[in-house]
Parts: C-alpha cells; structure tokens; sequence
C-alpha cells in the first residue's frame, strides 16, 4: 500500500478566565500536539458491536484479523485486509505507530480495552464517546502474539479501532 500522508493533530485546550476583580484576560491551559508518521505502509481498521453483556473480541496483531473471544460479537471488517481488500502479510502489524480505539457514542456501558503478551496496547475503560490511542515517535515492534482485547459491559455498545503499522 503507498500512504501518502499520515499525521494526527489533537488539540486539549481550555481558555480560562480570572475572576478576580481588575484583571483582565486570560490563559490558555492545554496543549496542541501534532504528530507526522513517515514509512508508513499499512492502514486497517474494524468496528466490533457488542451481542451481550461480557462479549470480548480480540485483535491479534501479527495477522490484523480480529476474533470473537467471548460471546458472539458482530465484527466488521476484522479479516485481516486493509482498506483495498488486500491481506495484511503474515506479521505485518508487529510494528506499530498508532492504535486509536473510540467507544461508540450511543454506548450504555464500558469498553475495557486491554493489551496481552507484550502488546504495546494502550489500558482503559472507554465510556461513550470515549477513546484512547498508542502513538509511537518510531514504529514499536510487539510480539507475533500480541493481541488487543475489547470487553464490552452491555450489549448492542460498539467500538470502532484503527491501526497504523509498518510491514516487517
């Protein structure tokens, strides 16, 4: 796959202003970050919904396809191609610049993400709307068994992921 660009621009900025008599102005409290990622070669991403309370679904890393570990979550577009239908190579996505997993936004319970086997996985519990992300300055190589895990509290919650790796 040729990526042409690839960059992440987050912005956490707070405009604050003093209640204190006779001073004016203020301060901005946050920060702007911008990350530009070159050798990037592969992009994939899927989205899981939830069946019921417990479902857990699994992305393994070195093939990109993700599983349904618990339950019978419904998984789109977890069969280890990327956005063109073309299949990811056998351990592609063992080096890793950016994972980025958002919990959906008419979710009623939580998204326990979770790494396993090394997996530079980020750990959190997603609310709605809710999402993190690994960003590496350089691609991380994680184990042919690392994996991700997304354990979903109620039914019909969805999470959607995206992967941005290097092939090996």
């Amino acid at each position: 796959m040729d990526i042409t660009s690839a960059n992440i621009d987050l912005n956490f900025i707070a405009r604050s202003k003093s209640t204190q008599e006779g001073i004016t102005g203020g301060v901005n409290i946050g920060k702007a970050i911008a990350k530009t990622f070159t050798g990037l070669d592969l992009a994939y991403a899927f989205k899981v919904l939830s069946a019921a309370v417990a479902n857990v679904a699994t992305l393994t890393h070195s093939t990109g396809q993700v599983a349904q570990t618990t339950g019978t979550p419904t998984i789109t577009d977890g069969d280890g191609k990327d956005w063109q239908g073309v299949t990811l190579p056998a351990a592609a996505t063992s080096f890793i610049y950016l994972i980025v997993i958002k919990a959906g936004n008419a979710n009623t319970g939580t998204v326990t993400v979770t790494g396993a086997d090394g997996a530079e996985a980020p750990s959190a519990i997603l609310r709605v709307g809710g999402f993190t992300l690994l960003c590496q300055p350089a691609p991380t190589a994680v184990g042919a068994s690392s994996t991700v895990g997304l354990t979903f509290s109620a039914a019909a919650d969805t999470a959607e992921v995206w992967v941005f790796a290097k092939a090996a």
